[in-house]
């Protein structure tokens, strides 16, 4: 593949890379469109969607120099989501070299849970690979043995909702050849190959969702999406100071901090009551108080989720991606909820899931590059899964 097209669909903006290179993504343009046509994660059908990806995709496409007509897509929300799957296959004759047909259909194997009725499989990841009992394998292939075992993530989307956003990008001129899940492609775009191996929690703070996915040996092993987001912060902004959203969104940038120990008692700014046509001084240590305290509540909810599928313990630090994570004081407030190491990468062009996910189609080569006309993208998954073996 010489270049590949990545968009990401948050709820309040679309961001699409263009990126070529070998293993390495070398990012050529990059661009966002504002974009609010999710209603409580539902796409609206008068959103304009079609118009924002087009626009983004046209200013990306034009830095780069490149005639787009595909794009690989990221997703989140309540349209996405997660399932464990595990499956097993015995190796005939036995302690014969495992081919990758065999990793091939003991993946397969893996997808034979009850999903809704409704949903469609997106990914399904390796997470962990065992032979003959041996656990921690990652790589199969050519391996003498008797029985193949695997254990997935597998990743659903709800079949309506993803027609419905297929629509809209086919209406803007252009193809999908591959729907991801935002947090699963969002650790390529952040992470390093140590941190994915030695175990990481992201988080992904977005305006209106939170999306954390854990990485352990050189695999995703969990992710989630949440219906809450940086968006909730400045709606408690509005509401405690009497003020208009515009005028939240703007303290929150300007002044917010998410640590109030960290503010000076002294330390005042301006905000405008909405029925107002002037600025009133507010001391900024209490409206740290206040974002402190919703801060507080999604982390609680993450930590709660972790711990509750037990992924918590693979962690061995965090990143903080999104651009909710601009906010100071939040590495402060993460730290002491988790207890770890916790840094911030918010990426100076794109997002996380665009980037990630230009990686991850590049690094799959043919995967998600030219294909006959009549195949679609669901039969392109089944054919990454049949090459990650």
């Amino acid at each position: 593949m010489t270049f590949v097209a990545a968009v990401d669909i948050g709820t309040r903006h679309v961001t699409c890379v263009v990126g070529s290179g070998d293993k390495r993504l070398r990012l050529e343009g990059a661009a966002r469109t504002e974009f609010g046509g999710f209603d409580k994660g539902v796409l609206r059908p008068d959103a304009g969607l079609a118009d924002a990806v087009q626009s983004a995709v046209s200013q990306a496409a034009r830095q780069a120099d490149r005639k787009v007509t595909e794009l690989a897509v990221a997703i989140g929300g309540n349209d996405v989501e997660c399932f464990e799957g595990q499956g097993i296959k015995m190796i005939i004759p036995k302690g014969r070299q495992i081919m990758p047909q065999d990793v091939l259909e003991v993946i397969n194997h893996s997808r034979s849970i009850l999903l809704p009725s409704n949903a469609t499989v997106i990914h399904v990841v390796p997470k962990t690979f065992k032979v003959d009992g041996q656990r921690g394998i990652q790589r199969p292939l050519e391996m003498a043995g008797s029985k193949l075992e695997v254990e997935t993530l597998i990743a659903t989307g709800n079949a309506s909702a993803l027609g419905a956003i297929e629509a809209e990008i086919e209406a803007a001129g252009f193809r999908v050849r591959q729907f991801a899940f935002g947090p699963i492609v969002g650790g390529l775009g952040v992470l390093s190959q140590e941190e994915v191996e030695r175990g990481t929690l992201m988080i992904d703070l977005g305006e209106s969702r939170i999306e954390f996915a854990v990485f352990v040996e050189g695999s995703v092993a969990y992710a989630r999406s949440l219906p809450l987001g940086s968006a909730f912060i400045s709606r408690d902004i509005a509401l405690l100071f009497k003020t208009t959203a515009e005028e939240a969104e703007r303290v929150k940038r300007t002044a917010g901090h998410a640590a109030s120990a960290e503010v000076g008692e002294h330390e005042t700014t301006d905000v405008m009551r909405a029925d107002e046509d002037f600025y009133r001084q507010l001391q900024r240590r209490v409206l740290a108080e206040v974002i402190e305290s919703r801060v507080r509540e999604m982390v609680k909810f993450v930590r709660a989720d972790l711990e509750a599928t037990r992924y918590l313990r693979f962690a061995t630090g965090i990143v903080l991606t999104g651009e909710g994570s601009r906010l100071p004081g939040l590495e402060t407030v993460v730290r002491s909820a988790f207890d770890l190491t916790v840094r911030s990468d918010v990426p100076t062009r794109g997002s996380a899931a665009a980037i990630g996910l230009a990686r991850f189609a590049l690094q799959s080569g043919e995967e998600l590059g030219p294909a006959q006309a009549s195949e679609g993208w669901k039969d392109r998954v089944r054919r990454w899964i049949k090459r990650t073996g």
